[in-house]
């Protein structure tokens, strides 16, 4: 399935394996965030897509740091999409959908 409109995706990774408690400490979730940035980097690139990807782990995802990344992505969105554009939020809309159904048809088939 080809994607048509599509030009940039932005992603915020995050993995947490450490945290204050040693008691809450997980094991994975940075290794998680290595493999979905591989995978999205390899559909990106087979389908010409620019990825803009920012990456918080372990002691990086900070609060203010999420929020901040989420900050800087609208920001990003609302000077591509201004609100006076015609483009229909439920024209971009759909195609996020497509685009994460086909990501994870694809990531199935490979499972």
């Amino acid at each position: 399935m080809q994607l048509k409109n599509v030009d940039n995706i932005y992603a915020l990774f995050i993995g947490i394996n450490e945290y204050p408690h040693p008691r809450h400490k997980l094991k994975g979730c940075v290794e998680d965030v290595s493999a979905m940035r591989t995978f999205v980097n390899q559909f990106c690139n087979e389908n010409s897509i620019k990825l803009h990807e920012k990456v918080l782990e372990n002691e990086a995802a900070t609060r203010n740091n999420i929020i901040d990344a989420f900050d800087h992505y609208k920001l990003v969105m609302v000077r591509k999409f201004p609100p006076q554009e015609s483009f229909s939020i439920k024209k971009r809309t759909a195609t996020w959908s497509r685009l994460f159904a086909l990501i994870v048809a694809k990531m199935e088939a490979k499972t």
